[in-house]
């Protein structure tokens, strides 16, 4: 089982995520969290 975390927080557990939805997740995260550092 694949878990995913946004903001720290578990949202979603689910056992047919694909890499590329993680990928993309990661992103998102990587994305917000640098969004954070700059502001």
């Amino acid at each position: 089982v694949r878990h995913l975390f946004v903001g720290g927080s578990q949202i979603i557990e689910e056992t047919e995520l694909k890499n590329v939805d993680m990928n993309s997740a990661h992103l998102e995260l990587t994305d917000h969290a640098k969004r954070l550092f700059d502001s």
